[in-house]
C-alpha cells in the first residue's frame, strides 16, 4: 500500500505540546487550525500553536500485508466497487 499514495491520502505524522502523537490525513487546514482524520474515523481538530511537528510519511495508513488477508474473489470485488464508485 505505501508504494503509491495519491497526495490527498498522505499520512502525516503530528506530535503536540501536550505530548500527543497522532496519524492520519489532514482533510483541512487555515491559519490557526488543522483537522486531522484518523484511522477508524476520528476526526480531530488542532490548534497550530499546540503543535510540535507536522510531518509526512511515505507510509500509508493501510496496513501492509492487507490485501493477503483477504480472499482473492473479495479483492476482486473491492477493487471492481471502486474502480466503478470512485
Amino acid at each position: 500500500p505505501s508504494q503509491s499514495i495519491e497526495p490527498r491520502y498522505t499520512r502525516y505524522d503530528i506530535a503536540t505540546k501536550d505530548d500527543r502523537e497522532l496519524s492520519g490525513i489532514i482533510t483541512a487546514e487555515t491559519l490557526d487550525y488543522v483537522t486531522l482524520t484518523q484511522p477508524g474515523g476520528v476526526v480531530e481538530v488542532l490548534r497550530r500553536r499546540d503543535l510540535e511537528k507536522i510531518s509526512s510519511s511515505k507510509l500509508s495508513l493501510m496496513p501492509d500485508g492487507f490485501e493477503s488477508a483477504l480472499p482473492r474473489q473479495s479483492m476482486a470485488d473491492l477493487i471492481s466497487y471502486i474502480t466503478n464508485h470512485h
